[in-house]
């Protein structure tokens, strides 16, 4: 007989999330502590909800008393920046604006530096070039691991955590996922064992738009200002948190010639598939 799956879903951050607890049912208080972690994140550091505080900071350049999570996650965004020699920006907001992904807010300004822009401190957090900063080259992975600590926490040991194909798997036996193919949801290029890690997938094709100026997607190379026309069609990153993998799936579809450094960095495995492969 098949083990029944006890699966909570939803939508958030503008992807489709299912959560599995692999030894019962999610009871409807943990339900309830999901629901209300995942939508304070997504008010607060949504760039496309103008009351978040991520907008808030950008529209003003002044966030007074930031909580700790903000202050943290701007760190983390800091280190991978330096990690990933410039490549992953939080500056990216105006650059998606222009060219289309989300409403144009007047502030198309691109920062040069934005780490000489930003003034972080546990009173105030400043920004003195105002521009669009946005957290989602990292936010969803966040949230996923901060997610997982949360049912840990009220005594569910073993499950799967999906936000919109990335996902941690925490398990006494590995769980096999399916990678997706990149451009047809329907079908699948392989597959991976997780027993306790997480899986990021990137991929060029999942949020793209034609405008005038031509074809644009989501993955923007932030030492252009375009999307990236590296000749990638899908990252698969395994690693021991999900932002970490999130930050890396991203930051390889635009230079795949990180691959080395940061797998030798951050001790993650890599499946770069490129475009003359499918």
């Amino acid at each position: 007989m098949q083990k029944a799956r006890y699966i909570f879903e939803f939508d958030a951050l503008g992807t489709h999330w299912w959560i599995e607890n692999l030894d019962g049912k999610i009871s409807d208080v943990l339900q309830k502590k999901i629901h209300t972690r995942v939508h304070d994140f997504e008010n607060a550091y949504s760039r496309f909800l103008p009351k978040s505080l991520l907008s808030q900071l950008s529209t003003t350049g002044l966030l007074l008393s930031p909580p700790q999570e903000m202050i943290d996650m701007l760190a983390f965004a800091k280190s991978m920046h330096t990690s990933t020699d410039g490549v992953f920006d939080i500056a990216v907001g105006s650059p998606l604006e222009r060219l289309g992904y989300g409403e144009k807010n007047g502030r198309s300004h691109v920062i040069d530096d934005t780490w000489e822009a930003l003034s972080i401190g546990s009173d105030a957090i400043r920004l003195s070039h105002l521009t669009t900063l946005d957290f989602g080259g990292f936010g969803k992975g966040w949230l996923i691991d901060e997610i997982t600590k949360l049912i840990k926490q009220n005594g569910v040991q073993n499950c799967i955590v999906n936000g919109g194909g990335d996902l941690f798997v925490s398990s006494m036996q590995p769980i096999e996922i399916a990678l997706e193919h990149p451009i047809d949801e329907k079908l699948t290029i392989g597959s991976t064992y997780i027993a306790n890690g997480a899986l990021a997938v990137s991929s060029p094709h999942k949020r793209s738009w034609v405008t005038s100026s031509g074809q644009n997607h989501h993955i923007i190379n932030p030492k252009t200002g375009e999307s990236s026309s590296a000749s990638v069609a899908s990252v698969f990153v395994l690693a021991s948190t999900t932002k970490v993998a999130d930050v890396i799936a991203t930051v390889l579809c635009i230079d795949p010639k990180l691959e080395k450094k940061l797998c030798e960095l951050f001790g993650v495995k890599v499946i770069i598939v490129r475009d003359n492969q499918l």
